[in-house]
């Protein structure tokens, strides 16, 4: 009975394998709709000016995928129609059918197109709009193995010979996204922070921009940071991108800066791929769905119009911020890949549900289950199989070739991938080898780059205005009756005649931020560093808009106060003119006018030691007639390379050599910046040393136990010292009075034995309960 073939038997088995089963007749039924496809459906119409574009590549079929069984599963029809054929079979496991998902985009290229169409589809439009001034981004969606990073390199390609058609200045950068972590690929893979500029967007800073003259130096260092980018094998694919990859290249031409961002997204994976990866991959492939679920969610949201944009729930999305930023300023391009091999059915339905949601085609919810919805679909019914013949079929290849059987308690190998690593731990080596490669000239200023910290031009586009809304006209400013110029807003770097006009001319604040920036810089003229408690904001403040109007393209390291003050006094020292636009500056009506702050007594000329580079104070109150004072022979100033660092020689110098070097201060060499952080550090060691000497000199006094009590009471009271300083006090205090107090117990009961011994007491015996006392011998005679 057990071995009769009265019924059908019907054996489970998963998608992929019952479509190479049964590969002829689910290909014969793509074959047939490519012959004579159904009726287009109605077409989804977005609003034009919704900025974002999504396009869709289908890569070609590959030999070693129709040598697996599997067959050509996505069809590319003009217009922007693609179309999916799901293979599946009814639960019954008898009956076979098709779904077509119809899907329709801005641009869909087929496999017969080559990479010069699809460039000219998507990112030529985004590269003229960075010629002339505008931003615009690329962006590569799709799965693991589909096309991405091939399509990527080509879009490179293409767009540097065409940014390099006319002379013009081009910068790049290279950006690293893992995980959580943001990495410079161009410093070695060097960890960077993201900063949020003034019109909304955010950089990188401070990271490493080198800049580039031909196109072939431009490829040669997008292909040395693409070669230190976190790939590791998976079962997919032998080097899958673990992370994301964003290339932004700068383009300034007639004094407007315009940048061009490619995006290479990580691969998304599905839960059929990671069944043999490890812990790790399997948490890498974690983040990197998450982040691509927040970039899809800002891409719709951006898409149809919301007011509401949710990018800082990922690094990603913080870092493309410009790309949801409304108003049309920044113009979006999302290329959609996928793969047609009928084993990857399920991942490119996935994608173009996905990118359907970036499109602005309804809100991402489906009403049916996921393996019906996105698209218009079509059901198509191919028959019934014979089951009989099948398993006649399988029992006698079973016959003919039995399949091993594993060892009994032998557990199975592990992939071979599993045993690969990434190549993340191999970035200073490789980063060596392939600077090696590069021409002299690049290679130099790539160095330089990675010496610097930051660049001007980051410093700019972090002060940049926002950008003013299309449908906002700008306000007619009234002609200036007098020959007088007319007041201007802070530039922080004049691109033309115009602009440097409006630098000259005094600033008319119109923000709390600005007066309190005036109010700060005003205070420092007058006080000095010392006359306040310095703070980053303060500085930062003063960077962003006092030191743009006044001093140009000049900025300070607010990050660190006392660089930044050094700074700060180079710039007054080297344009003590520039100071008298300082007095026509008036408060806003928003915040009260300040008052000037009182110059403080002056001291004796012999009390105080000349300071180079210190300002001292001013005539009048608004900054107008200031004087600074020149550097003595006595205290030679040190200038960090690259700022306006000014620094006082250490005191043990000899006389002569202070001499020698200030009598030309002209030819004398600036300090390097280590010669500096070298000066810093000796300084640093030599107060640690004269701390660590006055503490072992207060310890060689002897002290008594009360005076050391008395020392520690008034020291907790005083309350100078941290938490644990004065939890550490509080410890020894209690041990010193413990063990006062048994040493005046130990004495006490000392003192009390002695006066036992000296006087005792005759006590008389105290007889035993329950027995009567004997008469003496004595008594008895």
């Amino acid at each position: 009975m057990g071995n009769a073939e009265s019924g059908p038997i019907v054996r489970n088995a998963d998608k992929r394998t019952s479509r190479r089963e049964h590969r002829a007749i689910f290909e014969a039924a793509a074959q047939r709709f490519r012959l004579a496809p159904f009726e287009a459906p109605e077409r989804f119409t977005a609003a034009q000016s919704r900025g974002v574009r999504v396009c869709v590549r289908k890569r070609p079929i590959f030999s070693h995928e129709l040598e697996q069984g599997e067959f050509d599963a996505v069809t590319c029809l003009e217009p922007g129609r693609i179309v999916v054929h799901d293979a599946r079979m009814h639960p019954d496991m008898v009956k076979l059918f098709m779904n077509h998902h119809d899907f329709g985009f801005d641009e869909a290229f087929g496999e017969q197109m080559g990479n010069f169409e699809v460039y000219q589809g998507t990112a030529r439009q985004i590269v003229q709009n960075a010629l002339e001034g505008k931003s615009g981004t690329v962006m590569m969606y799709g799965q693991t193995g589909s096309g991405k990073t091939y399509t990527m390199r080509s879009i490179y390609e293409q767009a540097a010979d065409e940014i390099f058609q006319s002379p013009r200045s081009v910068t790049v950068s290279f950006i690293e996204l893992f995980g959580e972590s943001c990495f410079d690929m161009l410093n070695q893979g060097v960890p960077c922070q993201l900063t949020t500029a003034q019109d909304g967007s955010v950089h990188p800073f401070p990271c490493v921009e080198v800049e580039v003259q031909t196109p072939s130096e431009l490829l040669a260092l997008i292909d040395l940071a693409g070669r230190l980018r976190a790939t590791a094998a998976t079962g997919v694919h032998d080097q899958s991108s673990r992370s994301h990859a964003l290339c932004r290249v700068f383009v300034d031409s007639d004094g407007e800066e315009g940048s061009l961002t490619l995006v290479d997204l990580a691969g998304s994976e599905h839960r059929i791929d990671n069944a043999e990866h490890n812990a790790e991959r399997r948490k890498e492939g974690a983040k990197i769905n998450a982040s691509l679920a927040a970039l899809k969610e800002c891409i719709r949201a951006r898409a149809s119009g919301a007011k509401f944009i949710a990018f800082r729930q990922n690094r990603l999305t913080q870092l493309l911020r410009g790309c949801f930023l409304p108003g049309g300023h920044h113009e979006t391009v999302v290329v959609a890949t996928v793969s047609p091999s009928s084993k990857d059915t399920e991942h490119s339905l996935n994608t173009l549900r996905h990118a359907c949601i970036m499109d602005g085609q309804g809100q991402g919810k489906q009403e049916k289950g996921s393996h019906l919805g996105g698209g218009a679909v079509t059901k198509e019914t191919l028959g019934e199989i014979d089951v009989t013949k099948i398993a006649r079929e399988r029992r006698q290849k079973q016959k003919e070739a039995p399949e091993p059987t594993a060892e009994w308690g032998k557990p199975p190998s592990k992939p071979a991938h599993q045993s690969k690593e990434s190549n993340t731990s191999r970035r200073a080596a490789l980063d060596r080898k392939y600077v090696r490669l590069l021409e002299p000239s690049v290679a130099q200023r790539l160095q330089d780059a990675r010496e610097a910290w930051g660049t001007a031009k980051q410093r700019m586009r972090l002060a940049r205005p926002p950008a003013v809304e299309e449908s906002q006209e700008p306000e007619a400013k009234p002609e200036p009756r007098a020959p007088a110029p007319e007041p201007a807003a802070p530039v922080p770097a004049p691109a033309n005649a115009a602009r440097a006009e409006a630098r000259e001319a005094p600033v008319e604040p119109q923000d709390p931020d600005k007066d309190r920036a005036i109010e700060l810089f005003r205070t420092f003229l007058s006080q000095g560093r010392e006359g306040q408690n310095w703070r980053k904001n303060d500085l930062r403040l003063i960077n962003l808009f006092v030191v743009p109007w006044l001093f140009g393209e000049a900025r300070i390291d607010w990050n660190h106060p006392v660089l930044a003050l050094d700074e700060l006094e180079q710039l007054v020292k080297e344009s003590p003119e520039r100071l008298k636009l300082l007095g026509n500056a008036k408060p806003s009506a928003q915040s009260p006018k300040p008052a000037p702050p009182a110059p403080p007594a002056p001291a004796p000329a012999s009390a105080r030691p000349p300071l180079p580079g210190r300002l001292r104070s001013p005539e009048t109150p608004n900054g107008a007639g200031t004087s600074w004072s020149t550097p003595s022979n006595d205290q030679p100033p040190l200038r960090r390379a690259g700022t306006g660092d000014v620094r006082r020689k250490p005191a043990e110098e000899s006389p002569t050599s202070r001499n020698a070097r200030s009598a030309s201060p002209a030819s004398r060499p600036p300090a390097s910046h280590s010669e500096v952080i070298r000066a810093r550090r000796e300084a640093m060691e030599q107060a640690r040393q004269e701390a660590l000497q006055k503490a072992l000199a207060k310890k060689a006094v002897p002290q008594s136990r009360e005076e050391e009590i008395a020392s520690l009471e008034a020291q907790i009271l005083g309350g100078g010292g941290s938490s644990y300083a004065a939890a550490g006090l509080k410890r020894r205090l209690q041990s010193l009075k413990a063990t006062m107090l048994r040493e005046e117990k130990l004495a006490a009961a000392k003192a009390a034995a002695g006066q036992r011994v000296a006087s005792p007491v005759p006590v008389a015996p105290r007889p035993r309960s329950g027995s009567l006392s004997r008469p003496s011998s004595a008594g008895a005679g």
